[in-house]
């Protein structure tokens, strides 16, 4: 690991090769990235596999990664151990420890969460610190913070019972129906 690469403009080949340590990119869009570290300015990307990124402005389809950090930047799937976001959005977020401030996540599945004036569809947590948060469906453990849910913890299990035995009731009902 003992090469870096720098790119300013437009590249779209994949750099994959597991020799680069670090790669920097401006203004660029790329397929498949792979390295140590890789650092984003107004660039996009389709995945990139590193140890650590860093995105400011930028976007990627899929990140696995150990330590992410966004600065007005968006991921649609990631995948990471720590992750800090601010002004930014992801569609599905799983990690161990997570920091995000003034943003938006679709689905977020974290050990540790903290989150500060952040909304979130669905959250599913051990620990969720902060506020204010604002989330559709909120799983979790233990909560510190103001919260605004549509559906907390026990309300979600009432209504997936409820759902289940709805489901069920329709499906016994169709049963006696087709036996005549």
């Amino acid at each position: 690991m003992s090469e870096n690469v720098e790119n300013e403009g437009a590249l779209s080949e994949s750099l994959t090769d597991e020799s680069f340590e670090a790669i920097n990119l401006t203004q660029s869009s790329i397929d498949t990235i792979r390295a140590e570290l890789v650092r984003m300015s107004q660039s996009g990307a389709m995945n990139i596999n590193a140890n650590e990124v860093e995105i400011r402005q930028g976007g990627a389809n899929r990140v696995i990664a150990e330590e992410v950090n966004i600065q007005q930047g968006g991921i649609v799937a990631l995948n990471a151990s720590q992750v800090n976001l601010a002004l930014g959005g992801i569609a599905v977020m799983r990690d161990e420890h997570s920091k995000i401030e003034d943003s938006s996540v679709g689905f977020l599945s974290s050990e540790v969460a903290e989150l500060s004036d952040t909304n979130v569809g669905l959250l599913v947590s051990q620990q969720v610190r902060g506020g204010p948060i604002r989330t559709g469906i909120l799983l979790a453990g233990e909560v510190e913070g103001p919260v605004e849910t549509v559906l907390d913890t026990p309300r979600a299990m009432l209504a997936g019972l409820t759902a289940g035995l709805a489901f069920g009731f329709v499906m016994y009902i169709g049963k006696l129906l087709t036996r005549r």
